[in-house]
C-alpha cells in the first residue's frame, strides 16, 4: 500500500482489460495473499472468552462425540462451526491454531466468492476490485482469525444470496439442463449452512421472499390465477415451515431474531443504529460513503441485482440495530462484504467515465486516466490503515465487546506456580477450563444483554455455572468464606471483569490478596503464598 511501482500500475492496467487469464491469475494472487494474511501467527494470541467456549465444546465433540461441557450442558449453538473446529482438532490436535483454522479457510474462500458475486451481479472490474478490497480488509482479516462462527456465517450467507439470485433470475439460459433446480438446491444447502452457523441465518428468509415477489412481480401477476402457480406458491410456504422445523431439530437456535421482531414490531427506542453507523465509518473510512453512492449505481446498472444486495444489507442491519439488545460489531460482520462490493461499483463507475473520455480523445489519454483512477484508489486504501492493510499482525482489535486479554500468559503463570491443593477462582471459567483443564470457582460477573438473565448460565439450582461447572461466588460474604476455607489459592481477573464486579469485592481483593502478575489488561492474585 505504501509504495506503488510502475510494474504494479502496468499490471493493474492490464487487469482492467479483457484478458480472462490475467484476471484469474490476479485472483489467485489475491487468494494467496489473503490466506497468508489470515494464517500469520494464527496460534499466537490467547483465546478470548467466546473462543474458549467454542473450543471447549469442539474439544468435547472431538473426544467424546458430544459437545458437552463439564456441567453436562450440551452446546448446540452454531453446531456446524463446532463440528468444523472439532474436525480441525482431530487433524491438528487441540490448540489455538487448529481452533481458528476453519475460519481462515472460510475467510480465504470469501475472496473468490466476492469475485464471483461481483462478476455475476456487476462486471469483471467490480469483481476484481471487490476481491482486492476483501483480501486486504482489516476487519475481514481480523474475524477470519477467530475461533467463532461469524466468518463461517458470512460465507454461507453470501453464497446463499448468490445462488438465490441465479435461481430467481429471468435469464432463460439457466433453464438449460435443469440448472434452475441446481441453483435452488444450492440456495437451500447454503441457507442451511448459514442457519446452522448462527441464528442470524434465518434473516435470509426475510430477504428472499420479498425480493422474489418484487423481482418476479410481472410473472406472478400474469400467473396468479393459474392453478399450477398457486400450487407451487403454497408448496413453497409449507416447505419453508418444514425447513425451519428441520433446522430446529438439527440443533439450530430457534429463530430468536425473527420472533423478537414479531413480538416487538414497533421501532425500539434503545437501538444501536447511530452507534453502528459511526462504527462503520470508523471501520471502512471513506469507503463506507463511497458504498452508499455505489448502492445507487448498482440499481442503475441492474436493478434486480442491486435490489438484492441492498435488501441483503439493510434488512439484517435494521434488525440487529434495533432488536438485538447486546451490541457488537461482530453481529453485523456477515454483511460487511456488501459494503466492499458497493464501493467497487463506485470505482467501476469512475473507470467507465475515464474509458468514455479516452474514446473521445485518444487511447493514451484514456489509459492515463484509468491509471490515475487506480492510483487514487490504492492511495485511498493506503491512507485508510484502519480499513486496509498489507502487513500481517498477530492481533487485531475486535471491538469493545470482544476484549482480547492475554489469558494464556496468566494461566501459564498459575500452572507453573500452583500446588496440588490450590484452588482457582475465575471471572471467565471457560477460558480457565481450556488453558488449565479446570476452574474451581466463578466470581460472578454480570456481562449479558438486557434480554438475558444471569440465571441462564447457572445449573444445579444456581450453585454452578454452565461452561466449566465452577461453584458460583455470588457476593463478598461467599468470597470471604471460600478464601478462609482454602489455605492457598489464585484469582485471575481481567479488566472487563474488574469493571463489572461490585466495589466491595474490589476493595476486599485489593486489601486482602496479593498481586502475583499484572499487565494492562489482566491480573493474577493469590493468597496463602509463602513470602
Amino acid at each position: 500500500m505504501r509504495y506503488i511501482s510502475g510494474n504494479a500500475l502496468r499490471c493493474a492496467a492490464k487487469i482492467i482489460g479483457k484478458t480472462d487469464t490475467t484476471s484469474i491469475l490476479f485472483l489467485l494472487f489475491l487468494v494467496i495473499c489473503g490466506f497468508l494474511l489470515r494464517i500469520y501467527h494464527l496460534g499466537a494470541p490467547s483465546f478470548w472468552l467466546d473462543e474458549a467456549i467454542t473450543a471447549n465444546a469442539a474439544a468435547a465433540l472431538a473426544a467424546h462425540g458430544t459437545p458437552a461441557f463439564p456441567s453436562g450442558f450440551i452446546y448446540i449453538r452454531s453446531i456446524l462451526n463446532t463440528f468444523f473446529i472439532a474436525l480441525s482438532f482431530m487433524i491438528f490436535d487441540v490448540s489455538e491454531f487448529s481452533a481458528r483454522f476453519p475460519s481462515v479457510i472460510f475467510g480465504t474462500l470469501m475472496i473468490p466468492l466476492v469475485y464471483r458475486m461481483g462478476a455475476r451481479l456487476g462486471n469483471r472490474k467490480i469483481a476484481l476490485i471487490a476481491a482486492l478490497f476483501t483480501t486486504f480488509s482489516v476487519i475481514e482479516i481480523a474475524w477470519s482469525r477467530q475461533a467463532r462462527m461469524y466468518q463461517q456465517l458470512q460465507f454461507f450467507y453470501l453464497a446463499s444470496i448468490y445462488f438465490f439470485y441465479e435461481f430467481s433470475s429471468n435469464d432463460p439460459a439457466i433453464n438449460i439442463k435443469n440448472r434452475r433446480y441446481l441453483y435452488l438446491l444450492l440456495t437451500i444447502l447454503f441457507f442451511i449452512g448459514a442457519v446452522l452457523s448462527h441464528e442470524f441465518g434465518y434473516v435470509l428468509i426475510l430477504v428472499f421472499i420479498p425480493y422474489f415477489l418484487i423481482a418476479n412481480f410481472d410473472v406472478i401477476k400474469k400467473r396468479w390465477k393459474d392453478y399450477i402457480a398457486v400450487k407451487y406458491f403454497i408448496g413453497l410456504v409449507f416447505f419453508i415451515l418444514f425447513l425451519v422445523l428441520f433446522l430446529k431439530f438439527m440443533g439450530s437456535d430457534f429463530p430468536h431474531v425473527i420472533s423478537y421482531v414479531y413480538e416487538n414490531i414497533w421501532l425500539q427506542d434503545d437501538g444501536y443504529f447511530e452507534a453502528y453507523l459511526k462504527n462503520l465509518t470508523a471501520e471502512f473510512s471513506v469507503f463506507f460513503y463511497l458504498a452508499i453512492f455505489g448502492a445507487l449505481l448498482s440499481i442503475k446498472k441492474n436493478w434486480r441485482s442491486g435490489l438484492l444486495l441492498i435488501m441483503s444489507f439493510v434488512i439484517p442491519f435494521y434488525i440487529i440495530s434495533f432488536y438485538v439488545t447486546l451490541p457488537g460489531t461482530r453481529y453485523l460482520y456477515f454483511i460487511f462484504p456488501i459494503i466492499l462490493i458497493f464501493s467497487s461499483y463506485f470505482f467501476d463507475f469512475v473507470i467507465e467515465l475515464a474509458q468514455k473520455y479516452g474514446k473521445n480523445s485518444s487511447a493514451k489519454i484514456g489509459s492515463t486516466l484509468i491509471a490515475l483512477v487506480i492510483i487514487s484508489m490504492l492511495l485511498m486504501m493506503a491512507y485508510s490503515p484502519q480499513a486496509f492493510t498489507i502487513l500481517p499482525e498477530e492481533k487485531y482489535y475486535l471491538g469493545i465487546n470482544a476484549p482480547q486479554t492475554d489469558f494464556k500468559k496468566a494461566y501459564s503463570y498459575v500452572k507453573e506456580n500452583m500446588q496440588i491443593n490450590d484452588v482457582v477462582i475465575d471471572t471467565w471459567p471457560a477460558v480457565s477450563l481450556f488453558y488449565m483443564g479446570r476452574s474451581d470457582y466463578w466470581l460472578k460477573v454480570e456481562f449479558f444483554g438486557i434480554d438475558r438473565s444471569i440465571d441462564s448460565i447457572l445449573v444445579n439450582n444456581g450453585q454452578n455455572e454452565v461452561y466449566a461447572n465452577s461453584l458460583v461466588i455470588k457476593d463478598l460474604d461467599m468470597l470471604k468464606e471460600m478464601v478462609a476455607k482454602h489455605d492457598r489459592g489464585w484469582l485471575v481477573m481481567d479488566n472487563t471483569a474488574r469493571i463489572l464486579i461490585s466495589s466491595d469485592i474490589k476493595e476486599y481483593i485489593r486489601e486482602e490478596l496479593q498481586i502475583e502478575l499484572s499487565d494492562e489488561n489482566i491480573r493474577v492474585y493469590s493468597w496463602g503464598m509463602k513470602i
